[in-house]
């Protein structure tokens, strides 16, 4: 710690603590230091550390927790030079008479200004101009955490700042930056997050722009539909391991053309990124590295969406290891940049896991692999296709969900297997998905809605132990002379109908169709069994163990 007597007062480096500095002040027989506020008036020069150029009696910045205050047109004297000058605890700009003021001479960074623990810079909402941080911000000193605001209310100016940094004296207590207000706020150096860590939290309904290198823990988006744009050429590094990454408690947007790299782990575990429940996070920036995308939270609460919209090539695997949303629009083929990046494993981690396809349609072989179950959602405009069969690299029973609420179909052409778990497949909303491989999984089939198809040459669940078809949805096992299936149901396996239908369906070709299942139980509500009539000299033969009807249910 340093400290220096004057005539009118005591300068501490922000670096020590309180305890000290009011041990060391009595010691020393000081008097405790009052704040010297002051407003600029440029009465002299641009020089910051005149006295004469401020109403009080000693310049802001000669004691601690000081504020100063620029309302006024500064004699003129509206780019200020801070040589001489280490701290500043808070600095607005307000009033309808403010200059535009640049605080910093030179070139961008080439000074420096200490922002005082727990202070705020920042445009207040009557000021008329835009303000600029020519000079490069350290936030504090020394092993204390603490809060550092920069904040614009003023909703037709930009707060404009250099580079913002973590000394590398700071070796614990994470640091704060807030960024809050209704007007923009631009960023042209780096950010960076010094031994100790930075946190950025984003409270602003404007466009926060990032224009450098910028290394952080953790970003939390609060903004009510604010944006984030990293500017060309701007990389954000986010180096928290497997700890929190972006959580979102707002809807907001991070846009390009600027770069992202997410923390990473080991496996699957990755930094974790979430967005509150009923908002959604679109990300138009491209993520890149050797790293992967990991959705999850804690709580409940944050259970909402990701939009993944930029051609992203990071290398890892990408996992939905909560309740909630990934959507995209393009998968693309592994090995190559799509929204979900280049690694072919796709992590369905929990059953309220959402994968959302809103795209013009495609065939992709990227693998789901089914770990605790979750939902695949087709609602683009073109037939999906998935080619790899699924994996499931943990034990225990999972859930497979297969929604289509598109005018297009969805198929899986690959099997689903049971791998290491026992999975069970459920197929949801009003359109239709194909299974067009020989399935293994040994679950249950459920089809709660829309329809679900057995086609193909191969399309078969015969390991599966029940089927059930509810609430008007259909099971249909679809044969063609050239695709011709005799056992795509599981021969022992029973049917059950719940207001549901079964439906054996061919073109009536030059070949015999059969199908053999277990009992059948029309258990609820109006239920359909429906045969097409073979060709002539063909036969077409759907034969059940038994058959019983339930609780008033009617069989057709």
């Amino acid at each position: 710690m340093r400290i220096r007597f004057t005539a009118n007062a005591c300068w501490i480096h922000p670096s020590a603590c309180s305890f000290g500095l009011a041990a060391l002040l009595a010691c020393a027989g000081a008097q405790p230091l009052l704040a010297a506020n002051g407003s600029w008036l440029g009465t002299q020069d641009n020089v910051w550390v005149n006295s004469a150029n401020w109403t009080g009696s000693t310049f802001p910045g000669s004691a601690l927790n000081e504020t100063a205050t620029f309302d006024s047109a500064g004699n003129g004297q509206v780019s200020l030079n801070l040589s001489g000058l280490f701290s500043v605890g808070n600095i607005v700009f307000t009033g309808p008479a403010v200059a535009a003021y640049t605080i910093g001479t030179g070139p961008r960074d080439s000074q420096l200004l200490v922002m005082g623990t727990d202070g705020e810079y920042g445009i207040a909402s009557s000021a008329a101009n835009s303000q600029t941080f020519n000079c490069s911000l350290q936030l504090g000193g020394g092993s204390i955490g603490g809060t550092y605001t920069f904040r614009n209310d003023t909703l037709g100016q930009t707060l404009t700042l250099g580079s913002v940094f973590v000394p590398t004296t700071s070796t614990s207590g994470t640091k704060t930056v807030c960024l809050r207000g209704t007007g923009a706020i631009t960023v042209l150096g780096d950010v960076l997050r010094g031994p100790s860590g930075l946190n950025l939290r984003i409270d602003c309904t404007n466009a926060v722009t990032l224009s450098g290198s910028n290394t952080l823990n953790a970003a939390y988006l609060d903004g009510t539909n604010g944006v984030l744009k990293l500017s060309s050429g701007s990389k954000t590094y986010f180096q928290n391991n497997f700890d929190v990454n972006i959580v979102a408690s707002q809807s907001t947007t991070i846009d390009g053309p600027g770069e992202i790299v997410l923390s990473t782990n080991v496996g699957d575990d990755h930094g974790n990124n979430a967005v509150a429940s009923g908002h959604t996070l679109t990300i138009n920036a491209r993520l890149t590295g050797d790293t992967g995308f990991q959705y999850y939270h804690a709580s409940s609460d944050y259970a909402g969406s990701f939009v993944m919209n930029g051609m992203n090539d990071y290398a890892r695997s990408t996992v939905i290891y909560a309740a909630g949303t990934l959507s995209c629009a393009y998968l693309g083929m592994s090995g190559t940049a799509g929204n979900l990046g280049t690694n072919a494993r796709v992590v369905l981690d929990h059953p309220g896991a959402r994968l959302l396809y809103t795209g013009a349609g495609e065939t992709t072989d990227r693998t789901l692999d089914i770990k605790r179950g979750g939902t695949l959602e087709h609602a683009g405009s073109g037939t999906l296709v998935f080619t790899a069969p699924t994996t499931s690299t943990t034990s225990g029973a999972k859930n497979l969900t297969l929604r289509n609420f598109a005018a297009a179909d969805g198929e899986l052409q690959g099997a689903v297997v049971n791998g290491s778990g026992l999975v069970s497949l459920a197929k949801e909303g009003d359109g239709t998905w194909r299974l067009t491989a020989a399935n293994t999984f040994s679950g249950t089939l459920s089809v709660n809605g829309g329809t679900l198809v057995l086609s193909g040459a191969d399309g078969a669940v015969s390991a599966v132990s029940s089927c059930t078809v509810s609430n008007s949805a259909t099971l249909r096992l679809d044969n063609t002379a050239a695709a011709n299936h005799a056992d795509r149901l599981n021969d022992a396996g029973s049917v059950t109908l719940l207001g549901g239908t079964l439906d054996f369906s061919h073109d009536a070709g030059a070949a015999d169709f059969s199908e053999t299942a277990g009992a059948l139980t029309a258990a609820s509500g109006a239920c359909t069994v429906q045969t097409d009539p073979a060709a002539v000299g063909q036969t077409a033969t759907l034969t059940f163990s038994s058959l019983s009807r339930l609780n008033g249910a009617t069989l057709a």
